[in-house]
């Protein structure tokens, strides 16, 4: 796997946007951009729904390199690969097109797990999950999540309340 031709343009933006992501707190979304339209997003997702079906090695080559151009990007960009192979492990069968895009970059993902009262022990959620008729209705405020705001897609831990 070449992960060199879908990296390059991708950290050429994060070194020159890092210093003004750091020094005024923002979020890097040409760099985010990038890496949507540079398939990475999809890195450890199967290809038979559009990832590439990398591995550890390539992960950690992604992140570490990420991590040198800019921090901020790099946390963002492992988030949403934790995020995916988290709904990769059990895609809800209501969204089938989750997954995919997940892989091709058309959504962002990211962890919501940091609750006050729960030292993000995602294992030990404060938040409840409540089923009202068909649906299930999520209390669950948290104390911070990378790509609040930005990201298309959020997974949560709650605790159930039946």
């Amino acid at each position: 796997m070449d992960l060199s031709s879908r990296l390059q343009p991708v950290l050429s933006i994060a070194r020159e946007t890092a210093s003004n992501v750091d020094s005024s707190a923002a979020y890097p979304a040409d760099t985010v951009a990038a890496l949507r339209e540079s398939g990475l997003l999809g890195l450890t997702l199967p290809e038979d729904i559009g990832g590439l079906g990398g591995g550890p090695k390539e992960l950690v080559e992604v992140i570490s390199s990420l991590a040198s151009a800019c921090g901020s990007t790099a946390m963002i960009y492992l988030m949403h690969v934790s995020a995916a192979m988290t709904v990769a492990a059990g895609p809800p069968s209501a969204w089938p097109d989750l997954l995919p895009a997940l892989a091709d970059g058309r959504s962002l993902g990211t962890l919501a797990f940091s609750e006050a009262g729960s030292r993000s022990h995602f294992w030990a959620p404060v938040s409840r999950a409540e089923h009202r008729g068909d649906a299930v209705h999520v209390d669950a405020p948290k104390s911070w999540v990378t790509s609040a705001g930005e990201a298309d897609v959020y997974v949560t831990s709650t605790g159930n309340a039946d």
